[in-house]
Order: C-alpha cells, then structure tokens, then sequence
C-alpha cells in the first residue's frame, strides 16, 4: 500500500453484516499495512466536520502554555491534551526509540451514561471523563453528539 486510504462506511452503516465484513477487512488491511485510512461516508455533517476541524485548528495554534491547561494531571490518561513529543509508541513494543512528533487532543465518548457498563471498576478505566479547554466543553459535545447519533 503506497497511499492512505479513503474507506467509504455507506454500505457498513446501511448495508448488512457482508458489508460490515467487507468494510471491516478494509480496516484491517490498511491498519496493517500503512497504520492508517481517512474515511468517507460515516454520516456526520459536513457543517459538523467544518466546525470542528476549524476549532483543532484555533486550539493547535494556541501557545504551548494555553494548550497545556487541557492536559491531564497523568500523561498517561488518553484524555485532554498531550504535547509534541509526550508520547512514544515505541515504548508498547518494548523498544526504545525518540519520541512521537506529534502533538494530539484526546476525547472520548460524551454521553456513556451510568450503566454499569460504564461505572463498573474496569469501565472507568475506559471511559474517563473527558478534559475540555476553556468554553470549548458545550460545542465540542454538541459536536460529539451529532456525530455519534447519525
């Protein structure tokens, strides 16, 4: 594979599990191969989209102080903000190697509500409560919301 994918989900969302199949080893392959895929057809505004990449956009161009006050107080909680250089995937093989040129925003779902799914001891290791920067929290889970109820 020489190129990043484009993965269209129309027929996984509309179609039946032959399709959900189909578009999952489509997933796979390019997970395996490349380590990534963009992705068309999951059904999120394109207005949805648009806001929300103009907000990253706003927040990755803040200074790196303004950024930090939405990271998390353990840098291993994949929640909030985590600066250029914080992480090093090389680390979950067991190699040592420099660390990821990447800056990157975590969130996770908004609403999982209190089943005990959710609440139990181990899915509160999963399902953390997200970290939002100053007056980002309702438009960011507006957003979410949208996007997850399609």
């Amino acid at each position: 594979m020489e190129h990043v994918p484009l993965i269209d989900l129309t027929a996984a969302r509309a179609g039946g599990q032959a399709d959900r199949r189909r578009i999952a080893t489509l997933i796979d392959q390019a997970c395996v191969e490349i380590g990534f895929f963009a992705v068309a057809g999951h059904g999120v505004p394109e207005a949805v989209c648009r806001d929300l990449r103009d907000t990253a956009h706003r927040f990755f161009a803040l200074p790196l102080e303004a950024k930090r006050c939405a990271s998390p107080v353990d840098e291993r909680t994949p929640r909030g903000y985590h600066a250029l250089g914080g992480e090093a995937l090389s680390a979950a093989n067991d190699a040592a190697a420099p660390p990821d040129l990447k800056e990157f925003y975590h969130v996770g779902p908004v609403d999982v509500g209190d089943d005990v799914y959710y609440t139990s001891s181990k899915g509160r290791q999963f399902f953390l409560p997200n970290i939002w920067p100053a007056g980002m929290r309702s438009a960011s889970a507006s957003r979410r919301r949208s996007s997850t109820t399609r």
